[in-house]
């Protein structure tokens, strides 16, 4: 595995030291359980069902398993010591809120290494944006509107993405506790994936992050 730190700066001028790793695997040997993860989705999250990327509209990675060869998983880390106080402070839907306006946009530039989307697909770490500030048009009961922008989270279509993180990137996933407001985790992570039939590597990554 490949791994490097990165100072990542927002439009606002702040700065967040990150740590980018990656690895590419066989395909076989990513950990998956459709039925598990889709019934999660569906009694943990309102977005079942009228987001385009959720299931049930996520492919299955079974199938996904007959067209690549190799799933190319990327993660970012960010240190709960390098969060902003006033985030720490703030209550369950700020922290997570934080994370999720930081990472998963930085996460999704990965999707740019992919040139042909019929040699590789980009599978994310949250629900699809494809609509960018429009209305998901799923949830109005019509088809997706921007087919080539949409993109399905790594979970959504079968994989137990703890498990890739233990088995396949050597650390533990962590959540915050709603119910515990002083429980601070040690670090949050954001894991994605590009399925295809070659390897990532270096300059693939760099060129992003010019």
């Amino acid at each position: 595995m490949e791994k490097f730190h990165y100072i990542h700066r927002t439009g606002s001028g702040r700065s967040y030291p990150l740590e980018i790793g990656w690895t590419s695997q066989d395909i076989n040997e990513i950990p998956i359980d459709k039925d598990l993860t889709e019934n999660a989705c569906r009694a943990g999250c309102k977005l079942y069902g009228r987001n385009g990327g959720c299931p049930p509209f996520s492919p299955d990675f079974n199938l996904l398993r007959k067209k690549f060869k190799l799933a190319n998983i990327i993660y970012t880390k960010l240190l709960i010591e390098n969060y902003p106080p006033k985030v720490l402070a703030g209550n369950y839907y700020v922290r997570w809120s934080f994370i999720e306006a930081l990472l998963t946009p930085f996460t999704n530039k990965f999707a740019n290494i992919i040139n042909d989307n019929k040699k590789s697909l980009f599978l994310s770490s949250g629900f699809c944006r494809g609509c960018g500030n429009q209305r998901c048009a799923v949830k109005n009961g019509c088809k997706c509107r921007y087919p080539l922008r949409r993109t399905f989270s790594l979970e959504s279509t079968g994989v137990i993405v703890s498990e890739v993180a233990e088995k396949l990137l050597g650390f533990e996933l962590y959540w915050w506790d709603r119910a515990d407001k002083d429980y601070h985790p040690p670090y949050m992570t954001k894991i994605i994936s590009i399925l295809s039939n070659q390897p990532i590597n270096n300059s693939d990554i760099s060129a992003l992050l010019k």
